[in-house]
């Protein structure tokens, strides 16, 4: 199950990052694309260094609260550009890149926004998906 990781100093700018130690993965936002439009993540998997971009947008529900979507993360197109900063080349099969897509969903929702995804209401965040919108209890938070 993914845990926050924060080195030390612990503090406001320490470095943080999502871990499963089970899995092999660790997740960490790298910045931000496109003016501020597009968010880039790092998902180590296994030793594999995946580049991973995605888009978000505040929405509204009919009662009136508000949750944050994310598209369904990137692995290609522009993730390519991620990669090309980062100098890190992976290169998955089809069944490999389906895997990774699943992963980095769940760790955008335990990333949420500014990593507080694990402490907050499990709908606060979702993914878009092929398969409809998810969030953390679908992954069994």
């Amino acid at each position: 199950m993914l845990y926050l990781q924060i080195d030390p100093p612990a503090g406001l700018f320490a470095p943080r990052r999502l871990r499963d130690d089970e899995r092999q993965l660790t997740f960490t936002h790298v910045g931000v694309l496109d003016r501020g439009s597009l968010d880039a993540f790092e998902l180590v998997w296994a030793e594999r260094h995946i580049p991973i971009t995605t888009r978000y947008q505040r929405r509204n529900r009919a009662d009136g609260s508000s949750f944050l979507l994310y598209s369904e993360p990137q692995i290609d197109g522009l993730a390519a550009t991620a990669q090309d900063y980062s100098g890190v080349r992976t290169s998955l099969s089809s069944d490999e890149s389906a895997i990774a897509t699943q992963l980095a969903t769940e760790c955008l929702l335990a990333f949420g926004q500014a990593y507080d995804g694990l402490k907050a209401p499990a709908d606060a965040y979702a993914v878009q998906t092929s398969d409809g919108q998810v969030s953390l209890d679908h992954f069994g938070y």
